[in-house]
């Protein structure tokens, strides 16, 4: 390319290196877990408090937590 002309509109520090096929589906199954990991250690550290404040056990909690795994469902039992 002559000097002074840009390549498509783009700048070359916004291009991503293309990555072979397994690569790519590596690097994504490695970067899925960290949002909604995060998300849900924070939702099950605020039922914790929660259920401490409802005069629950850490037994109960845990069991509660083993068997309704969906965090409405847990609030309600606390909350009732």
């Amino acid at each position: 390319m002559p000097e002074g002309e840009d390549n498509a509109g783009g700048s070359e520090a916004f291009q991503q290196p293309v990555l072979a096929p397994g690569a790519a589906f590596l690097a994504g199954l490695r970067a899925t877990p960290l949002t909604p990991g995060i998300i849900l250690f924070a939702a099950m550290i605020g039922f914790g408090a929660l259920a401490r404040d409802a005069g629950f056990s850490l037994t109960q909690s845990v069991l509660t937590t083993a068997l309704i795994f969906q965090l409405p469902g847990q609030v309600a039992l606390v909350d009732q």
